[in-house]
Protein backbone atom coordinates (compact mmCIF):
# COMPACT_ATOMS: atom_id res chain seq x y z
CA UNK A 1 0.00 0.00 0.00
CA UNK A 2 2.90 2.44 0.61
CA UNK A 3 4.19 1.70 -2.76
CA UNK A 4 0.92 2.45 -4.10
CA UNK A 5 1.03 5.60 -2.74
CA UNK A 6 4.05 7.01 -4.11
CA UNK A 7 3.27 5.53 -7.84
CA UNK A 8 0.10 7.40 -7.21
CA UNK A 9 1.88 10.63 -6.14
CA UNK A 10 4.22 9.90 -9.33
CA UNK A 11 1.68 9.78 -11.46
CA UNK A 12 -0.60 12.63 -10.54
CA UNK A 13 1.79 15.05 -9.71
CA UNK A 14 2.88 17.64 -12.31
CA UNK A 15 6.43 18.61 -11.45
CA UNK A 16 6.48 21.77 -13.99
CA UNK A 17 3.72 23.77 -11.65
CA UNK A 18 4.31 25.65 -8.40
CA UNK A 19 4.45 23.40 -5.23
CA UNK A 20 1.18 23.68 -2.88
CA UNK A 21 0.35 21.98 -0.22
CA UNK A 22 -3.12 20.70 -0.96
CA UNK A 23 -4.56 19.72 -4.70
CA UNK A 24 -7.11 17.85 -6.34
CA UNK A 25 -5.06 14.72 -5.03
CA UNK A 26 -5.13 14.97 -1.52
CA UNK A 27 -7.49 13.13 -0.67
CA UNK A 28 -6.83 10.26 -2.31
CA UNK A 29 -2.99 10.67 -0.80
CA UNK A 30 -4.85 10.99 2.55
CA UNK A 31 -6.89 7.72 2.04
CA UNK A 32 -4.09 5.70 0.65
CA UNK A 33 -2.01 6.85 4.20
CA UNK A 34 -5.57 5.72 7.00
CA UNK A 35 -5.45 2.52 4.64
CA UNK A 36 -1.90 1.64 5.57
CA UNK A 37 -2.09 3.04 8.83
CA UNK A 38 -5.29 0.58 9.68
CA UNK A 39 -3.37 -2.41 8.32
CA UNK A 40 -0.28 -1.36 10.32
CA UNK A 41 -2.28 -1.18 13.56
CA UNK A 42 -4.40 -4.78 12.80
CA UNK A 43 -0.92 -6.22 11.95
CA UNK A 44 0.39 -5.04 15.03
CA UNK A 45 -2.47 -6.14 17.79
CA UNK A 46 -3.05 -9.34 15.48
CA UNK A 47 0.62 -10.03 15.83
CA UNK A 48 0.95 -8.91 20.31
CA UNK A 49 -2.53 -11.38 20.53
CA UNK A 50 -1.09 -14.83 18.30
CA UNK A 51 2.24 -14.27 21.09
CA UNK A 52 0.28 -14.09 24.00
CA UNK A 53 -1.87 -16.89 22.68
CA UNK A 54 1.17 -18.56 22.08
CA UNK A 55 2.49 -17.70 25.86
CA UNK A 56 -0.38 -18.62 27.35
CA UNK A 57 -0.82 -22.37 25.51
CA UNK A 58 3.18 -23.15 26.92
CA UNK A 59 2.84 -22.05 30.12
CA UNK A 60 -0.64 -23.86 30.67
CA UNK A 61 1.22 -27.09 29.18
CA UNK A 62 3.43 -27.64 31.76
CA UNK A 63 2.94 -29.66 35.11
Amino acid sequence: MGVAGIVVFLFTEDMTCPMGLVNNWTILQVILLLAVLIMAVRFVFTHKKKTADQSLSVSSSLP
